[in-house]
C-alpha cells in the first residue's frame, strides 16, 4: 500500500550535476528533493559520466514537485563543462593550491 511519504522518481539524468540543480530548483520551491544514484567516490574513482542519477521526491509531492519540473525545464549541461569536470576528477589531475 502507497504511502504519502513513500519516495518516488521524478526524474532521472545522466549527469549529477543536472540532477543536483533540479533538486535545488525543488528545494528552492519548498519541495523535498535529493539525489540518488552512483556514489561520489565512483564519480571520483571513474569519472562523472556514470549511470542514471534520479531526483526523488516523497509521493505526497510529486504532482507539485512535476508542475515546477515542467514550468522551469533544464537544458543539458554543456558537455565542454562535463568534459572539464571529468577532467578535474581524474586521479591523473594534478592538485593545485591556488
Amino acid at each position: 500500500m502507497a504511502n504519502e511519504n513513500d519516495i518516488v522518481v521524478l526524474a532521472s539524468y545522466d549527469s549529477p550535476f543536472e540532477a543536483n540543480v533540479v533538486a535545488g530548483m525543488l528545494e528552492a520551491n519548498g519541495i523535498t528533493a535529493a539525489v540518488m544514484g552512483d556514489s561520489t567516490a565512483n564519480c571520483l574513482l571513474q569519472g562523472f559520466k556514470q549511470g542514471q542519477m534520479n531526483v526523488v521526491v516523497r509521493q505526497c509531492e510529486f504532482e507539485m514537485a512535476s508542475k515546477v519540473l515542467a514550468a522551469n525545464p533544464i537544458e543539458a549541461i554543456d558537455e565542454d563543462v562535463i568534459a572539464k569536470l571529468d577532467e578535474m576528477a581524474s586521479p591523473d589531475s594534478p592538485i593545485s593550491d591556488d
